[in-house]
């Protein structure tokens, strides 16, 4: 009878133990996804994401700075050396043309009147003004004569001694300018400065071209 009982316990253990095991089991079914077996092609191919890059790039900039005003081109357009692709708005670059258009019309006309012979008139006056000079420089130097034997005998001081010495500087400096001026009116303009005058107009039509080069952007 006891052996029956045993039996009987260890029947009842085993389906309880059976039981916990199916509860823990059906909770944690793993779904999957089954298909029919077809016929067909088989394909292999991977799907990625990137940026082209083309071999053959180049960045266009400008030598100044602006506002574009209008793009000639749009990305993908096919380009060559020459083609205009923008156009800017160079207000200040105008201006600036402008202003040396004025500059070199002025340097122009200096340049075509030192050209010009001097007339007889200029000339006399040139004549006049050295007379005049050549007067001013003996007065000065009869003065420093006279100043000089004052200040020997001490009867002037050093500054005023010394004020006559520098008054004859001056006036022998005065007839100096008034010589080549009259010597400049008589000789004409001199090589030297045709060729200056040259250069300064030639250089500032060649800035005017520059600006004017420089409002288009092209490859």
């Amino acid at each position: 009878m006891v052996k029956k009982k045993i039996v009987i316990t260890a029947i009842v253990v085993v389906l309880v133990a059976a039981g916990v095991f199916y509860r823990m089991n059906t909770g944690n079914i793993m779904q999957v996804e089954t298909y029919e077996v077809k016929r067909g092609n088989v394909s292999k191919y991977v799907e990625e994401t990137g940026t082209v890059k083309s071999d053959n790039k180049r960045e266009v900039t400008t030598t100044v700075s602006g506002k574009i005003k209008k793009l000639n081109v749009q990305v993908g357009d096919v380009v060559k050396r020459g083609d205009i692709m923008a156009e800017m708005d160079f207000e200040t670059i105008d201006l600036e043309i402008k202003s040396l258009k004025a500059q070199l019309e002025g340097l122009r006309a200096e340049y075509k009147e030192t050209l010009k012979p001097a007339d007889e008139e200029q000339i006399a006056k040139a004549k006049v003004n050295i007379d005049s000079a050549k007067l001013g420089l003996e007065e000065a130097k009869r003065k420093l004569e006279n100043n000089k034997k004052l200040y020997d005998e001490g009867v002037i001081s050093y500054e005023a001694y010394k004020a006559s010495i520098d008054a004859v500087v001056i006036k022998e400096n005065s007839l100096e300018i008034a010589q080549k001026e009259l010597e400049l009116l008589q000789k004409g303009i001199s090589q030297n400065v045709k060729n200056k005058y040259k250069y300064q107009i030639e250089q500032m039509a060649y800035q005017i071209d520059i600006l004017k080069k420089e409002k288009m952007i092209t490859l």
